[in-house]
C-alpha cells in the first residue's frame, strides 16, 4: 500500500517512509541454479551495462559468496527512490527477470535500504 503524499509503502505490517530525494541501497540475493552459473553471470554482465547508464545510479555490483558459490549478490545504489522504480520498470530489467526462471532456484530476495548517514 503506497501513500504518495508522505512517500511512505506499507509492506507485510511494517511502514517505510523515504524522502523521494534520499539515495537508496538495494541488495538482491540470488541462488542460481548447478551449472547455470555462467549463463547467469553473462545475463547480469548485459543488465549491468545499460543499467550503469540509467539516470540516479551510482553503483550496481555483482558479488558472488565464497563459501556458496551458487549464492551472487547484486549491491545497487540510487540517487532517489523514482530513479529506482524507473530502473525497476525498464524493458531491459523486464526482459532479465522473464529469464530468471530458468536461472535461478528461487524468486531472487530483494532488500531495500534507506540512507541513515
Amino acid at each position: 500500500v503506497r501513500d504518495q503524499s508522505l512517500n511512505q509503502t506499507s509492506t507485510k505490517g511494517a511502514t517505510i517512509v523515504m524522502a523521494s530525494s534520499s539515495k537508496v541501497t538495494v541488495v538482491v540475493h540470488f541462488d542460481v541454479k548447478p551449472g547455470q552459473e555462467q549463463a547467469f553471470s553473462s545475463l547480469v554482465k548485459t543488465m549491468a551495462e545499460i543499467t550503469r547508464k540509467e539516470k540516479g545510479c551510482h553503483f550496481y555490483d555483482l558479488h558472488q559468496d565464497l563459501d556458496k558459490p551458487s549464492r551472487y549478490v547484486m549491491l545497487e545504489e540510487w540517487e532517489t527512490a523514482e530513479d529506482l522504480k524507473n530502473h525497476s520498470n525498464s524493458e531491459h530489467i523486464a526482459k532479465a527477470r522473464e529469464q530468471f526462471p530458468t536461472l535461478l532456484n528461487s524468486t531472487p530476495e530483494v532488500i531495500r535500504l534507506g540512507f541513515i548517514l
